[in-house]
């Protein structure tokens, strides 16, 4: 029978475990030194299949977790990336503007039903909507929908 590092078959126990150790580096992260559980099964097949999911699934977690323990911040953004970043914006709050709006959470004027506003100061008015340019030229147009709150198409924007 093939045989897999993290594939383990406790003593008086039919069903096969997952079994991997954790790197030294990660070992604050995970507060342990080994990761141990059921694959719930008792079929060597099966379980030969699940471990070796298992196992890319927790290499890729590790590498994951390496990457943003050891990513830098960014200091600049450059005007395509500050765009990018809006047009992202904008597209979220308007996907929650249009699930309120067909849920039906939205008085004729506009304010939410179900929100009281404590202060004029606090309360924060719907954004207006402008559209994209609908061109060919423009694939941000296609990518975001027909509204948004930008008037350019940012297709042509450089790097600073």
């Amino acid at each position: 029978m093939p045989k897999h590092t993290h594939l383990h078959r406790r003593k008086g126990s039919n069903s096969y475990y997952f079994r991997a150790k954790v790197p030294v580096d990660l070992q604050e992260h995970y507060r342990k030194q080994e990761i141990t559980y059921s694959l719930r099964t008792s079929d060597h097949k099966k379980a030969l299949e699940l471990v070796r999911g298992a196992a890319v699934k927790l290499d890729q977690e590790f590498a994951e977790i390496r990457r943003q323990r050891d990513a830098k911040p960014i200091q600049t953004l450059s005007k395509m990336e500050m765009d990018r970043l809006v047009l992202m914006l904008e597209h979220s709050v308007l996907s929650a503007d249009d699930e309120l709006r067909m849920a039906g959470s939205y008085a004729p004027n506009g304010w939410l039903k179900d929100h009281a506003v404590a202060s004029p100061e606090t309360a924060v008015p719907p954004l207006p909507r402008r559209s994209l340019p609908a061109s060919p030229s423009c694939p941000v147009a296609s990518a975001v929908g027909p509204w948004s709150f930008s008037s350019r198409c940012l297709s042509g924007a450089q790097p600073n």
